[in-house]
């Protein structure tokens, strides 16, 4: 399913500038390859109705390339998700 992409909460980035600059060209050459996992944000209220498990990274290199929504895998809310990408 496609995800609003401002509607996910995600990370800091902290990724080397130049890897990133690499997966945003990967991205815009090959388009997305895997999907991004996110779970349900029970905190809705708050901010973001979703919040990132893997893709971190993929989801600020398709920001920067202005993708407006991005592929994801949703899943049900599991309490917190300290083992991000």
């Amino acid at each position: 399913m496609d995800v609003d992409i401002e509607s996910i909460h995600t990370q800091p980035v902290r990724a080397d500038a130049q890897d990133l600059e690499q997966l945003v060209k990967s991205i815009a050459v090959h388009g997305l390859l895997e999907p991004v996992i996110v779970q349900k944000n029970p905190r809705q209220g708050l901010g973001s109705p979703y919040e990132i498990l893997t893709g971190n990274l993929r989801v600020e290199a398709c920001r920067r390339l202005g993708w407006k929504t991005i592929p994801a895998i949703v899943r049900p809310w599991r309490g917190d998700s300290s083992g991000r990408e």
